[in-house]
């Protein structure tokens, strides 16, 4: 498509510098008539001296100019001239047919003399002097003479701007005696010189005619032939004031609606420090709005650590709260450890060898029943789990993380995991509901709103229908905003009470398992509750630092301690670095592998055209690197 725009352009540049002719209205160039004077001489015979000077202003390159000449209902058309007007004389051009400069063309087609004059110009002003004589074209009745032409004809395809015509009569007659009359454009006028003279302008005119009607006595005129035996001053009076009647109704029109607008602009004016409160009220009401319904509660809670768990929930249910309902890949591994604290689960350290040539052992951790019996006093999500890759993954004899990652390089397997997770997210957002965390968005008082609302809507249509307010346009705009603002916030969830005052609790827990160590040790509790605590840190994000701390607070037989489930006779806490990169690297591989089992289960792409599965790369089209544009 690029190519033909560009072979296209490329055409019309060449044939615009190739052919001896370039016509005036195409979109590189541009011309018009700034000037275009008209005197006619009516001789005693009834012909008339027409002389047209018009003055062209040229922008861009132009070989010359067509000039049409309407005879109609004349003889002829004899003695014709063309020149152009140069330092106050006329440079005078010959018939040719050589395409020559200072030549011009004749053809006559009916009553029509087409002139084509051959004249150089580039973003310049020249006038052209055109004369010819229009034979025995004023007419002769029994009561008077007239000279009746469309003098400007309706076949110019540019607009002609400040034209002036002067008709001239032989002498022997009075003002008085002399009558005019003119067609066209509303804006121009005519009135009578002298007993002789008759002057017309007319600011601009496009694509109309101006016609004249100059009346006079019929013994001016002694030669002429054009005669008709019959009176027409009656029959031409009665004509022009049905016309000017016309045209006055239609000049009253055009007067009551500029005064109508006049009206309309001194209202919409006066209404404008209204509309302008109005818009400062609604946009203040928006924001009244959003700050009032769009604000949490405040927490009851407000101090900078809370050295307890908030309530004894699941750390995948903290994380739907503090998330305001999602879930976290964390939250799997936290919930794990959950289930080691609670002896649920056991978790096992082992060895495993890895490698095909250079072997090596890595650490892994085994998950294995503990207490069974215990699944009963679980949380949906919780007992789901502990099946989940206990029973099904390791299909009831334990599962080790390392092994999860090899299992899952299977794509269907990694297709079913995402599926299973998706149910386990599924339990927590049920427990995390009956918690009552949330609350929907009440909107008390908002009836004064729907009124404002509504307000601002009317009173900008009525200001835009019965004043034409730009202004009233905004007021509208702002009214529906405020009402589609405020169904909006209907459907916004926000914390409860003990939603919001659990969220600042938790927030605040984590600030106290970030910073611990540098408290008294009266302030820090047992590291057995450590080990629970460590659970929510897994969620929260910082179980890291809360291990980097441990032991500057805990002495190595604290720590080694055999009762400690997960945590309990380790050497260091480099395991739980491990179970973490280890679940880290599973869920990489599940988010991978469930990706390369969508695209290879997705519709083959097509390169016939008829339609298919998108391709990749790109096939060069424009755009994609920001906003276009055309030249």
């Amino acid at each position: 498509m690029k190519k033909f725009r560009f072979l296209s352009l490329f055409l019309l540049m060449m044939l615009a510098v190739l052919l001896p002719w370039k016509d005036a209205s195409a979109s590189s160039m541009y011309y018009e008539v700034s000037r275009f004077n008209l005197t006619v001489d009516i001789q005693e015979n009834g012909d008339a001296r027409v002389l047209e000077e018009i003055t062209y202003n040229f922008d861009g390159e132009f070989n010359g100019v067509f000039r049409n000449i309407d005879y109609s209902r004349t003889s002829g058309l004899s003695d014709l001239t063309v020149g152009v007007l140069e330092g106050g004389s006329v440079r005078s051009f010959t018939e040719a047919y050589s395409g020559d400069a200072n030549t011009y063309e004749v053809e006559d087609t009916g009553s029509i003399r087409k002139l084509k004059i051959y004249e150089k110009s580039r973003n310049e002003e020249k006038t052209l002097v055109i004369g010819y004589t229009l034979q025995n074209v004023a007419e002769k009745y029994n009561d008077i003479s007239i000279f009746n032409r469309k003098i400007i004809d309706s076949g110019w395809d540019i607009p002609l701007n400040n034209i002036t015509i002067t008709i001239t009569i032989p002498e022997g007659a009075q003002k008085e005696d002399l009558r005019v009359f003119a067609h066209g454009p509303l804006t121009g006028s005519s009135e009578i010189v002298d007993g002789r003279t008759f002057y017309f302008t007319v600011p601009s005119v496009s694509g109309r005619f101006v016609e004249t009607l100059a009346i006079f006595p019929r013994d001016l005129i002694p030669a002429s032939t054009n005669t008709f035996n019959r009176n027409e001053l009656e029959t031409i009076l009665k004509n022009e004031q049905r016309l000017a009647d016309e045209a006055n109704k239609e000049r009253e029109e055009a007067i009551k609606e500029l005064e109508r607008e006049a009206k309309q602009r001194e209202r919409e004016k006066a209404s404008r420090p209204i509309f302008g409160a109005g818009i400062l009220a609604g946009l203040g009401s928006i924001f009244f709005m959003f700050r009032k319904y769009g604000k949490e509660l405040k927490p009851t809670f407000e101090g900078d650590y809370y050295r307890e768990l908030p309530e004894d929930y699941s750390p995948a249910v903290m994380t739907y709260l503090l998330t305001k309902g999602q879930s976290k890949d964390v939250d799997i591994m936290a919930t794990i450890l959950d289930l080691a604290r609670k002896k649920v689960i056991k978790l096992r350290p082992v060895a495993i060898e890895k490698g095909m040539i250079f072997k090596k052992e890595e650490e892994s951790f085994e998950m294995t029943w503990m207490d069974k019996t215990k699944l009963d006093t679980l949380l949906p999500h919780e007992k789901f789990l502990a099946t989940w890759f206990i029973d099904e993954i390791g299909n009831g004899n334990g599962l080790v993380l390392e092994d999860l990652e090899k299992i899952l390089k299977s794509n269907k397997a990694a297709l079913q995991f995402q599926k299973d997770y998706t149910y386990f997210k599924h339990k927590v957002k049920e427990v995390g509901e009956k918690q009552k965390f949330f609350q929907g968005n009440e909107l008390p008082g908002s009836k004064v709103f729907v009124i404002i609302g509504l307000a601002l809507i009317l009173s900008g249509v009525l200001g835009l229908f019965t004043l034409g307010s730009i202004i009233a346009i905004g007021l509208a705009a702002i009214g529906m905003f405020l009402l589609f603002g405020l169904l909006a916030m209907r459907f916004v969830r926000k914390y409860s009470q003990k939603g919001i005052d659990h969220k600042a609790m938790w927030m605040a827990f984590k600030q106290f398992l970030q910073h611990f160590s540098n408290m008294q040790e009266a302030e820090i509790p047992s590291l057995v509750i450590w080990e629970h605590y460590l659970v929510y840190a897994t969620s929260l994000g910082v179980a890291d630092e809360v291990i980097d701390q441990l032991p500057k607070v805990f002495s190595e037989q604290e720590l080694t301690n055999p009762d400690l489930t997960y945590m309990g006779g380790y050497r260091s806490f480099s395991n739980f670095y491990i179970m973490n990169q280890a679940f880290s690297n599973t869920m990489t591989r599940v988010n991978s592998a469930v990706s390369t089992a969508q695209i290879a289960a997705s519709q083959k792409s097509s390169g016939s055209g008829f339609g298919g599965g998108f391709s990749g790369g790109s096939s060069g089209g424009g755009g994609g690197g920001g906003g276009g544009g055309a030249f």
